[in-house]
Formats: C-alpha cells, sequence, structure tokens
C-alpha cells in the first residue's frame, strides 16, 4: 500500500506561514490619537503613532484601539494592529527594511493556491504598489487578501487586511490613502 502525498501546501499550512507573523503582543494599549512630533526611524519602533485614530476610523470605522506587535521585531519588522477591541485586527500597519515587491509577494505566497500559479494583479500607487484579492472572486485565491505597500526612504510601509469586501476600487483606495498617510510621517 502506497500513500499519495499533495505536492501543495495544506491551506491551514499556508495560514499559518501568512499570519504567523501576526502573533499578538501580550501587552495591549490604546492608542494616541494624536500622529507622533517625529518621523519614524529605525530607533524609533513606535508604528502605532504612524497613523491617527480617526485616520483609522475613516478606513474602518470599527477600530477603537490600536494594538504594538513587535513578534517580528528580531527581523527588521514592527507592526502595529488595529480593531475592534485589543488583539483584535481589522487591519495591520508595518514598517519593514524589505522592498515593495518582497512585501507583496510574501504575502501573495500565503494566499494563493501554489498549483494553480496564479498571481494577483498588482497596482501602481504612488511609491509602492498594491493588491486585493477575493476567494470565490479572483482565480487561484485561497484567503482574501488586501495588501498596500509604499517605499518611503529606507522604510517599505506595508498596510494589510483580510477585510477586503465591497467594490474593489473603494478597498484599493481605503489600503493606499492608509499607506500613504502612514509614509508622511516616516522618513
Amino acid at each position: 500500500m502506497t500513500s499519495r502525498r499533495s505536492k501543495a501546501p495544506h491551506l491551514r499550512l499556508l495560514s499559518i506561514l501568512t499570519l504567523g507573523s501576526y502573533v499578538l503582543a501580550a501587552d495591549a494599549r490604546l492608542s494616541s490619537s494624536s500622529a507622533a512630533d517625529a518621523p519614524l526611524t529605525s530607533n524609533n519602533s513606535d508604528v502605532c503613532a504612524l497613523l491617527t485614530m480617526a485616520e483609522a476610523q475613516t478606513a474602518y470605522p470599527e477600530v477603537v484601539v490600536a494594538t504594538p506587535e513587535e513578534s517580528l521585531a528580531k527581523q527588521g519588522i514592527h507592526a502595529c494592529d488595529w480593531g475592534a477591541k485589543p488583539g483584535g485586527r481589522s487591519f495591520e500597519l508595518r514598517l519593514s527594511k524589505s522592498s515593495v515587491a518582497d512585501e507583496i509577494d510574501m504575502f501573495e505566497m500565503g494566499v494563493m493556491d501554489p498549483v494553480t500559479q496564479a498571481k494577483l494583479v498588482r497596482e501602481a500607487i504612488g511609491n509602492g504598489q498594491l493588491v486585493v484579492g477575493k476567494q470565490g472572486d479572483t482565480p487561484g485565491v485561497l484567503q482574501d487578501i488586501g495588501v498596500a505597500a509604499m517605499q518611503k526612504g529606507a522604510n517599505t510601509i506595508v498596510v494589510v487586511t483580510t477585510d477586503v469586501e465591497g467594490d474593489h476600487k473603494v478597498v484599493a483606495e481605503r489600503l493606499a490613502k492608509l499607506a500613504a498617510s502612514a509614509a508622511t510621517r516616516t522618513q
């Protein structure tokens, strides 16, 4: 008796690999409603200060808290989860040293069916790119995803969400606006 192993990783494994970077910080705090006084640099990792609560709520009205997420800080990735409760996530804002293409590729690999080898359509936004994929609407997408990544100096600002309900154009504009706002407070 022989057993066959699929060449494609199980969907759960893909989700774990992608979402594993989103381990919630044990210490949650409320975000300040005002922007940071100084631009974020590699010496200042308060990514939550890159957006105001008003900016976050304009895009996602249910957001009431921002939680720093530093599980990938050793890899140079600092993040902030914005959600309806501590530990909840409507979207995540990240700051990394990776390129825009590398950030988009990483998230795309986690949600695309490796058997179909399909790719999401990349849209240009400012100094970056954006992708939106909906399971059932976009061929090869195993999980809903929206990612906007913009380059600002040595930093890449990334906004990622799995909440992509509604019109594609509206979702894309929402993500692009959040990334652009965060980029204004980044060196």
